[in-house]
């Protein structure tokens, strides 16, 4: 069943209902203005048969983190109405900024396909990071670790010498204090021999 119904989606964005799923089709940009339609799209088409929204991303030409935030309000609407949601085919820079808000694991779930009926199951997900660049990331972070402690080494060995220039600039201070006393204690003996 196909709702193109004007009003309730804008220009570019399609919804498909089975009895239980909702999947919306978006094409386009999804960005800051889509927090005047989304969220009461999807207060308005919760009921008691649905159990599942489908955001099918596949056609999406843009999306920002004004994006990012209105899908999490999305998704915390449907979590606090028992609903899973599920995004298909999200475009890589999606993917991306996902992983780096680090909120993947909300919106992307690997595990949810158990939750549908056979005649019902999604696409699977698309894998959410490229484990040649974590492992990348790995190798930058162990690096960097790293790093820091040789600079760490390099400050403390720093300090050390620091430690020892002021220990021998107060040993050398004795001295000369020291030095000056007896000079003053002979030139005070040398007057005293004096007729």
């Amino acid at each position: 069943m196909t709702d193109d119904s004007p009003g309730r989606l804008p220009r570019g964005a399609r919804m498909h209902r089975t009895a239980s799923t909702v999947t919306i089709i978006l094409s386009g940009e999804f960005d800051l203005m889509a927090r005047y339609w989304m969220p009461d799209f999807i207060v308005d088409t919760i009921d008691a048969t649905l159990r599942h929204i489908v955001l099918d991303l596949s056609e999406l030409a843009f999306i920002d983190v004004a994006g990012l935030r209105i899908l999490l309000d999305v998704h915390d609407i449907s979590i606090r109405n028992g609903i899973t949601l599920t995004l298909r085919r999200p475009p890589s820079c999606l993917v991306w900024l996902l992983d780096t808000c680090g909120v993947t694991d909300l919106l992307i779930d690997d595990d949810s396909g158990s939750q549908y009926r056979d005649d019902d199951q999604p696409p699977a997900h698309i894998p959410t990071a490229d484990p040649a660049r974590h492992s990348t990331a790995d190798e930058r972070g162990r690096a960097a670790d790293e790093r820091d402690r040789a600079a760490d080494e390099r400050d403390r060995a720093a300090d050390e010498r620091d430690r020892q220039i002021n220990d021998h600039q107060r040993w050398e201070d004795i001295r000369e204090d020291r030095a000056n006393q007896r000079e003053r204690d002979l030139e005070a003996r040398e007057r005293s021999d004096l007729p």
